[in-house]
């Protein structure tokens, strides 16, 4: 059987056709439509991540969304930067304990389902417990003195 296949980045608009090699035949035809759904929603989300989805319509929503996020990220270091207190980082204090609970119980399921996250939640934990004693004035800046 030969097939077929377009090598479209827009994938709505892929189409596969399966032809006897004997005979020159048409056997099977398949398109994005025959597609399961969820492969179907998946094909548009990544169809609309590349730009190919509604041509420049979709790549200028990129592009927007882009600008929009590194102005989000300097806006934020900004408006931190002039908020925190003179010579610390300006860390919060530690919360009560009814809401660590809460933060740590939602930690916990993020980190069981996402293993890059319980992996950096280990490193900072063993740099707080274990390398920043060693350095209190680093402490004090970051705003990690634990009461004595």
């Amino acid at each position: 059987v030969w097939k077929l296949t377009s090598a479209t980045q827009n994938r709505p608009i892929a189409r596969t056709v399966e032809f006897d090699p004997m005979t020159g035949d048409v056997l099977a035809r398949s398109g994005f439509a025959d597609r399961h759904p969820i492969d179907r929603v998946i094909g548009y989300g990544i169809a609309w991540h590349e730009g190919q989805l509604f041509g420049w319509v979709n790549q200028l929503v990129g592009v927007l969304t882009a600008l929009a996020l590194m102005l989000l990220a300097v806006s934020g270091g900004v408006m931190w930067w002039r908020r925190r207190p003179d010579g610390s980082l300006g860390a919060p204090p530690h919360p009560g304990d009814a809401k660590l609970r809460v933060v740590a119980a939602i930690t916990l399921v993020m980190a069981a389902l996402l293993p890059m996250l319980a992996l950096s939640l280990i490193v900072v934990f063993v740099f707080d417990r274990l390398i920043l004693p060693r350095f209190p004035r680093t402490a004090r800046w970051l705003n990690r003195t634990r009461p004595a």
